[in-house]
């Protein structure tokens, strides 16, 4: 299984973690920043995803077929498209 965090620079070091998920999970890879033209291409092989700020819309969802779980590492869920996440079965969480 395969995992990113697309904009782990975005969180403060030591607010999250992430033991247990490399523990879980792994190859993982970390991104400090994903510009928006990256998503896509970082996202792609991706069985889970984690975001803080990225921006996850239909497009992006509907190009990562492997996509089985996004984790917003911040509240609230105004960064993804939830009605795309919907419609391909991928379930979201911020927890």
């Amino acid at each position: 299984m395969r995992a990113v965090f697309l904009d782990f620079g975005s969180v403060t070091r030591g607010d999250i973690d992430c033991t247990a998920l490399e523990r879980a999970i792994s190859p993982w890879r970390y991104y400090e920043n994903t510009s928006t033209e990256q998503v896509i291409e970082r996202i792609r092989d991706a069985e889970v995803v984690v975001i803080n700020k990225a921006l996850l819309d239909r497009t992006t969802l509907s190009s990562a077929k492997r996509l089985k779980l996004v984790c917003i590492a911040a509240t609230g869920y105004n960064n993804i498209d939830l009605a795309a996440a919907a419609d391909y079965n991928i379930p979201v969480c911020n927890e």
